[in-house]
């Protein structure tokens, strides 16, 4: 009996999840909507964080399933794609988030372009900064997201230790 009521659990927590995304856009600008906003831009820039990594991994898992295909003379296999909810695990638990569908493919769909290498990394910022923005008006909120933080700070990294020692003081 456990196991239907963790289906139950699951499927309200997502209704819960899709609910809190779309009430953001119909608050009024007090704080505690302020606040409301903000916890669910944090959810779902963690959960467009996590649909980028999910991308490139589903990227390899294709290229390599498309590459064992052809080697067979089977037809290519069909790429998977993400839907608009994750688990996020947080200090309270794990929770299930929601972000607009058509953003968490396009970040997903984006990480598979960076495992391909078929964009650099200026133009991968460049395209989550634009979802970001989309994902700001969705919301309705003046602060600002930044998406792929964890691949900026590796770059930032990489760039400080490319430079002179005179250039890092």
């Amino acid at each position: 009996m456990r196991f239907f009521r963790k289906k139950e659990e699951d499927s309200n927590a997502k209704v819960k999840a899709k609910a809190d995304f779309e009430k953001c856009a119909t608050l009024d600008d007090s704080h505690l909507s302020t606040v409301f906003r903000t916890r669910i831009a944090l959810r779902a820039r963690t959960h467009l964080d996590k649909a980028f990594l999910l991308g490139a991994k589903m990227e390899l898992k294709y290229q390599a399933d498309a590459k064992t295909a052809l080697k067979a003379g089977k037809p290519l296999p069909e790429r998977q794609t993400q839907d608009g909810y994750q688990v996020l695990k947080t200090s309270n638990g794990a929770i299930i988030s929601y972000a607009n569908p058509e953003l968490v493919q396009k970040i997903s769909d984006l990480g598979g372009k960076y495992q391909k290498a078929d964009l650099n990394v200026a133009q991968v910022f460049q395209e989550a900064d634009d979802i970001a923005k989309q994902l700001q008006v969705l919301l309705k909120t003046d602060s600002r997201i930044q998406l792929l933080g964890l691949l900026r700070s590796e770059e930032t990294a990489e760039d400080t230790e490319g430079a002179p020692d005179e250039a890092r003081d």
